[in-house]
């Protein structure tokens, strides 16, 4: 996991463990070979039954984390143009892993951003990964479906009303389920970001 710090900072954390549920040891996994993966937050993790697919979300620049660090030692805010630099930008890099083998490889990138964890909802439908369009401010209004054993990627529009993070998600067999969560400034009234909202919808693929 991750974030970026209201003064541009970024604290990333994409560290994966494996644990043996027979030792109730830990173990670290390499990292996947994602772009700026050390400055990496905001991902997707999506357990296929055979891989672990890890992807999308955010990253910062090497260039904007030495400049938000140097702003920092300065002790000042960074300027309109610095603060383009600093931003951690959207990513669609893919990669899956082989916890027998304990090897990455290199999925398509998707045709847009995608995000996971505190911004959308993941689910393994059985065949098909689904993640939600990532933007800079948020979720977007599509869903993406990956099929990790062929690496295509379909995009479909997005049932539910409103671009929401932190929304719960859970595949019955048939339909994603999606409820609750808090809206982002991509809605229509964005005075109303960071409340809950208990509203709910499905999505079949």
């Amino acid at each position: 996991a991750g974030s970026v710090g209201g003064n541009g900072r970024n604290q990333p954390r994409l560290e994966l463990w494996a644990l043996d549920v027979g030792t109730e040891a830990w173990a670290p996994i390499a990292q996947p070979p994602l772009a700026d993966v050390d400055r990496r937050s905001h991902g997707f993790l999506a357990w296929t039954g055979t891989e672990l697919v890890v992807g999308g979300g955010s990253a910062q620049s090497a260039a904007g984390a030495a400049l938000a660090a140097q702003l920092e030692a300065d002790g000042r805010s960074p300027t309109p143009a610095e603060a383009e630099v600093i931003g951690a930008s959207p990513r669609a890099d893919v990669a899956a892993y082989d916890p027998v083998e304990g090897t990455w490889r290199a999925l398509p990138d998707a045709p847009l951003p995608v995000a996971g964890q505190e911004r959308s909802g993941e689910v393994w439908t059985g065949t098909h990964v689904v993640v939600q369009e990532a933007t800079t401010v948020g979720v977007g209004d599509r869903w993406l479906l990956l099929d990790p054993a062929t690496g295509e990627w379909r995009v479909t529009p997005v049932p539910v009303t409103g671009a929401r993070q932190g929304a719960p998600a859970v595949w019955t067999g048939d339909e994603l389920l999606i409820w609750s969560g808090e809206p982002t400034v991509t809605d229509v009234d964005p005075a109303s970001c960071c409340s809950p909202d208990g509203s709910g919808d499905s999505f079949t693929p």
